[in-house]
């Protein structure tokens, strides 16, 4: 059977069992209905030491986050009492290449990330307890008003939340001329993708790690997979570094950080990313097909492709399904070769998530990021 047979079927398959679940809904025996507290939420603490600076120092920007941030900052100055000073990877605090590292990011200088993105930080923490998770923003400090950052690092030690020293960090690589001319913040409506684009392969080419995006939830340990990038089909194969374990100064980085170079493109996010790390690898495996990668008929450098029913099991084209009612009954028992879902945020960010609905989304927040979920909760019926 080709792979657009099979394809085709999964998504039957995906489409007869919405049926059937929805069909099943009357009979459930455990619908989980909110809870007026579920966490104690304690208030945080708002003491000068908790900031250790004083609050020009913590919101004193770098040349990349004026160009970057513009109006966002104004949470920075709004309540400077509630704000905590981030530790900048490379000069304050760095990762061990002997660590196995996880790494997200927030590039659009948000002081106070989504619940969906600490939803995600918070799962990966918790199901790779082994690992250190490193959630990186990229503004000058964080906003803890509700006390969420605060617990969810005395609950999760191998957890850290931090700021970055990007130009220390770029210095070491490839695209340090090209980071440190700001082109990438020019003339573009995406300046924070094209900088995602860019620092998922400083931190894996410096340190090594799993680097995930925050529109995803860890439901699985991934800590045993060693140079491995997902698999995504759309018309055809591609690498989707949206994704991806490599270890330290791996070539597949480094190749990556030299097309970059010389052949960014400011008006288009997806060719920096998936385009990009496809291009690198077809030529790394000298193939045309990647799926020849997939199935192992080709080997190169050591690296896998895992495939869509292990990272991403819901394709883009299909995201409302990760918010249906009732969609996530068991999905665990549906989908149990799956590490990570992908919920694919360009496409589902204004999607409200309603706290009780028992979408997969749902299920899988309050199973995987039980903290998160139970503060999202306490003020509103959706997030």
């Amino acid at each position: 059977m080709t792979r657009k047979a099979k394809r085709l079927w999964f998504f039957l398959f995906l489409s007869a069992a919405a049926v059937v679940m929805i069909a099943r809904q009357p009979t459930y025996s455990t619908r989980w209905h909110r809870p007026s507290v579920p966490y104690h939420i304690p208030q945080p603490d708002l003491s000068r030491s908790r900031v250790q600076r004083s609050a020009h120092e913590v919101t004193r920007q770098t040349w990349w986050q004026r160009a970057l941030c513009n109006f966002r900052n104004s949470t920075l100055h709004s309540n400077p009492s509630n704000l905590f000073h981030l530790p900048r990877l490379y000069s304050d605090i760095t990762p061990k290449t002997t660590d196995y590292n996880i790494f997200l990011s927030d590039t659009a200088c948000n002081a106070r990330p989504y619940y969906r993105a600490w939803c995600s930080a918070e799962s990966w923490a918790g199901q790779n307890p082994g690992a250190e998770v490193w959630y990186i923003l990229t503004s000058p400090a964080a906003d803890d008003s509700d006390g969420l950052v605060q617990e969810l690092k005395r609950h999760y030690e191998n957890l850290h939340v931090v700021g970055a020293d990007l130009d220390k960090m770029f210095s070491q690589t490839p695209l340090d001329k090209f980071f440190k001319s700001g082109n990438w913040t020019r003339n573009t409506p995406w300046p924070q993708s094209n900088l995602s684009n860019l620092l998922r392969n400083i931190v894996v080419w410096l340190w090594g790690g799993f680097y995930s995006d925050a529109d995803t939830i860890c439901i699985k340990n991934i800590t045993h997979l060693h140079n491995i990038i997902a698999y995504q089909y759309y018309s055809d194969s591609f690498a989707n570094n949206a994704l991806m374990q490599f270890e330290a100064g791996h070539q597949f980085i480094y190749m990556v950080m030299e097309y970059l170079k010389d052949n960014f493109k400011l008006d288009t996010w997806h060719v920096n990313g998936p385009g990009a790390a496809t291009k690198v690898l077809k030529e790394l495996c000298n193939v045309t097909d990647l799926d020849d990668v997939l199935n192992g008929t080709r080997k190169c450098e050591g690296v896998s492709l895992l495939p869509e029913n292990m990272l991403q099991p819901i394709p883009h084209q299909m995201w409302q399904f990760y918010f249906t009612k009732g969609y996530g009954y068991k999905f665990e028992e549906k989908l149990k070769s799956v590490y990570v879902l992908h919920t694919w945020n360009k496409l589902s960010e204004y999607e409200p998530i309603i706290i009780g609905r028992d979408s997969i989304y749902d299920v899988a927040a309050r199973t995987y990021c039980p903290i998160t979920y139970s503060h999202a909760a306490f003020r509103s019926a959706f997030f």
